[in-house]
């Protein structure tokens, strides 16, 4: 909505204010953006918008999420995570360019009707193509909402960074589930050009980029994303310690780190207040201070952590540590929403 006008009689929310019974007040908007909030505007010759009874916020931000499985709602929310990922990851891949465009509507316009006016969107791509990213930002655009659109980049295959998953799945289906490594570096140039190309969208596109996990990333790539987000000042988003499982695998394969997720990213260069990582279930006391003290953040995904039964992150231990927390609605194909 563009031009001048007033949204007025709602109670408008100030965290600062009366959280409990915010006060009644007047918003002026001005060509699409916050001029003012007052107990009464005033005269504006605006056109005024009537929310009396309403309840007028800030829009939410969706602080971890995948677009890729909008179309598959539900699909697996009773599997956990480790056989969840074996299946989960293929669904998004070799699809149309329609289909991707759809699935992107689809999931902005419900993130819109639930208040959601920022989504952080953790893209896993089939294929590195320019027509795919376009296709995306497009989508975002014209349900109005702004993405922090952050790429998936790897270097390790699904059934190398699962532990036993060559023996779970069948040799034939090996395929399926994923056998081959990717080239991490040339996807870590592909989303520098993508920001070149595209820019900002006038701030409705926000770009970052998303190291996949740490165990599905050699050192190599990992110090190479740590360098691109400091060249290019842009934040990381990766997943760290979902299940007890991935506890395990650190322990056991990242044992030069101190058998340590959090570890193997603080040596490469990628922890700070620019760095969000998702779910954070498991991680150890030490753990959370380095994290404290660096000031990377974690996004907790409570609803598919329960579908997908990864266990309850520590909010206390995260909170008396002072870690910055926000909210995720992560994957739909894991759960109802």
């Amino acid at each position: 909505m563009g031009g001048t006008f007033v949204i007025r009689g709602a109670r408008v929310y100030r965290h600062e204010g009366d959280t409990e019974m915010p006060q009644i007040g007047d918003v002026l908007v001005r060509d699409g953006v916050i001029a003012a909030v007052l107990d009464d505007v005033g005269d504006e010759n605006a056109e005024v918008i009537d929310l009396a009874g309403q309840l007028l916020m800030p829009g939410y931000i969706n602080g971890h999420y995948h677009s890729h499985d909008v179309l598959a709602k539900g699909l697996f929310e009773v599997m956990p995570l480790e056989r969840w990922g074996i299946v989960a990851g293929a669904i998004g891949n070799n699809r149309s360019l329609e289909e991707v465009r759809l699935r992107t509507l689809v999931g902005a316009i419900e993130c819109a009707r639930n208040g959601i006016t920022t989504i952080q969107d953790f893209a896993n791509l089939a294929k590195f193509d320019p027509d795919y990213i376009d296709a995306m930002v497009d989508a975002y655009e014209s349900v109005g909402v702004r993405v922090i659109l952050s790429t998936t980049v790897r270097d390790k295959s699904q059934l190398e960074t699962i532990l036993w998953a060559d023996e779970m799945v069948p040799e034939a289906q090996h395929e399926i589930i994923g056998t081959g490594a990717g080239d991490g570096l040339a996807q870590v140039a592909f989303v520098g050009e993508q920001i070149d190309r595209i820019g900002d969208r006038g701030g409705r596109v926000i770009w970052g980029i998303s190291p996949s996990a740490p165990q599905r990333c050699s050192f190599e790539l990992l110090e190479k994303v740590a360098h691109f987000a400091r060249e290019r000042t842009v934040p990381v988003y990766t997943h760290v310690y979902e299940t007890r499982l991935q506890r395990l695998f650190a322990r056991e394969r990242l044992a030069a780190y101190g058998g340590s997720a959090v570890g193997f990213m603080e040596a490469a260069g990628l922890v700070g207040p620019h760095v969000t990582i998702a779910h954070g279930v498991w991680p150890n006391d030490e753990e959370i201070k380095r994290l404290s003290d660096s000031g990377t953040g974690v996004v907790l995904n409570m609803l598919s952590n329960l579908r997908l039964r990864s266990g309850v992150a520590p909010l206390t231990a995260y909170r008396r540590a002072g870690v910055a927390l926000s909210l995720g609605c992560d994957n739909c194909s894991c759960s109802d929403f």
